[in-house]
This record gives structure tokens, sequence and C-alpha cells, in this order.
């Protein structure tokens, strides 16, 4: 016999995937056209899509925080929902990355010019493998949005612990901070941030705020 007392889940949300699928393509083409620019020197075939591409990252975020708080709405004070959470949000992330990751470390090590160019090819290894934020890029450089992913997957973690009923004002007490966090920034010029600062202090993070609301 079925428990009646199970939760049916959210409807999925087909705009909205289709919405974020837009976001993926146009972040992929504005790669592309840096690769045809680095290795034929013309835009080409591709266009300029800097302007564009850029926007591609901002959607993805602000749907990356919207589907997330859509899919927990009902599990909020859920200490289980938490739990399950953090499980998924790590397998989900962390298992294709690091395979990623590491099939690359191999050409790294025989051709490490072939990344992190606008930084003297200095790349952490460790950190890159485990997603730690780091003043330079991984060794995937278009990761450095997942650190922000990360920074975002411990907030509403720590959201989900609280009634649901305390969400708009939790949502508030994060975009305060994240203003505090940006003002203070500001003071302190890029070269001087650690790994972790470069996080907190970058605006970028007011996009997950504006998918929650």
């Amino acid at each position: 016999m079925a428990d009646v007392n199970v939760k049916p889940g959210p409807r999925r949300l087909i705009s909205v995937q289709g919405l974020r699928g837009l976001a993926v393509v146009v972040v992929i083409l504005v790669h592309l056209h840096h690769t045809e620019a680095r290795f034929v020197g013309t835009p080409g075939w591709l266009g300029a899509w800097n302007a564009v591409g850029i926007a591609g990252v901002d959607i993805f975020l602000v749907v990356s925080g919207f589907v997330l708080t859509y899919l927990a709405i009902d599990n909020f004070g859920d200490v289980r929902h938490v739990k399950s959470y953090v499980y998924a949000r790590v397998t989900r992330l962390y298992p294709m990355y690091m395979l990623l990751t590491l099939l690359l470390v191999p050409v790294f090590l025989v051709a490490p010019t072939l990344f992190g160019s606008a930084e003297g090819h200095q790349i952490n290894l460790w950190r890159s493998i485990f997603l730690v934020p780091d003043v330079r890029l991984p060794l995937i450089s278009v990761a450095w949005t997942l650190h922000h992913e990360l920074y975002f997957y411990i907030v509403l973690g720590v959201m989900l612990l609280f009634p649901q009923r305390h969400l708009p004002l939790m949502i508030l007490a994060w975009a305060v901070v994240t203003t505090v966090l940006v003002i203070w920034g500001q003071s302190v010029p890029r070269a001087e941030q650690g790994a972790f600062e470069r996080i907190f202090f970058n605006p970028i993070n007011y996009e997950f705020v504006l998918g929650m609301m």
C-alpha cells in the first residue's frame, strides 16, 4: 500500500530548464570565440560573443538560485532533507568534475603552457582537483563559477536548517551580508585579496540572491 504521507515532488519547470540550456549554449559560444581568437587571431566564424556570453553566466547563476530554492521549498526545517541535499549536491558536482580534471592532469604535466596562459601557466593541482578556491584559475578555467556555486550550496544548506517561514528574512540577511562584503571588497586591492575573499567580495553572488527571490 502506498504511503499517503509522501510529499509529491515539485513540478518540473520546462521553461526554466530551457533558459538554463540557452545560458549554457551562449557560454559555450563565447568560450569557442576565445579559442578561435587565440589560435586563429581573428573573430572568424563565431564573431564577437563577449558581451552576450558573460550574460549567459549571469542567467545560469540566477536560474541556479531559483531552481535549488524551488526544489527545497517544502523541506526547510527538515534536518533529514539537509543530509540528502548535501549528498545530492556533492554527488552531482564532484564525480564528473574530478574525472575531467584528473584526465587533464597528465596533459598539464606534459604541456603546462596549454593552461593558465593569463596567469603565467601557474596552477595549483590539488586545489583544482578538489575545487578549493584559489587566487589563480583552476585547471579547467571555466570552473571558477563552481566556486561561487559551492558558496551558494553552503549558504542554502544553512538556510535549510530553519523553518520556511524564515526564508524571506534569511534571503534579506544574505543580501545585506553580500552588500557589506562587496563594499568591503572595494577597499581591498584585488592583488591583496585571498582566494576565499575573492569569492565573498564578488558581486556575482547577488545573482543567487536574485534567483532565490
